[in-house]
């Protein structure tokens, strides 16, 4: 997260972190998030946090949309991190909101090291053009099956 802040220039930060697990009581990773807004740079004042359930597909999927849908803009966000269903629920959270989403860059390339992401590994951009399309597919068929040609041809537009 820190990496991302930092090639990113990221001036405010909504941190995606995990709640403690109930069944072992094991600390979430909200736990870390002073530190990380401390190494970052920024202050903890720059972080928001969306805490979720490290394990609840449904429920980070809900949280997520629920947070993109309150960002004013579009988002830039960096899913590198976190547990595999976190990483699910916002790519999935993107998709069905692709107008907020401004980039979703990933760390990728050679990994030593399963634990920590280390220099030489590079970031690139995940795509959500496939899902874009599929959607723009589905809303214009839609919109065929209600004779609507008009906004059939508009839900086709790449940028409407």
């Amino acid at each position: 997260m820190i990496t991302a802040i930092r090639e990113h220039g990221a001036t405010r930060v909504i941190a995606l972190v995990s709640g403690d697990a109930p069944q072992t009581g094991q600390k979430g990773s909200y736990t870390k998030l002073d530190e990380i807004a401390k190494s970052s740079g920024l202050g903890r004042e720059a972080f928001e946090e969306l805490r979720v359930p490290a394990d609840d597909l449904g429920e980070i999927f809900r949280r997520c949309v629920s947070c993109l849908e309150s960002v004013p803009d579009t988002a830039l966000i960096e899913y590198s991190g976190g547990t595999k269903l976190m990483s699910s629920g916002v790519v999935l959270a993107a998709s069905v909101l692709p107008e907020k989403v401004e980039r979703l860059p990933v760390v990728g390339g050679p990994r030593r090291d399963l634990v920590k992401v280390t220099m030489g590994s590079e970031t690139q951009n995940a795509s959500l053009e496939p899902v874009r399309d599929r959607h723009r597919s589905a809303l214009a068929t839609a919109h065929l099956d209600r004779f609507t040609y008009a906004s059939a041809v508009t839900a086709l537009k790449r940028d409407g």
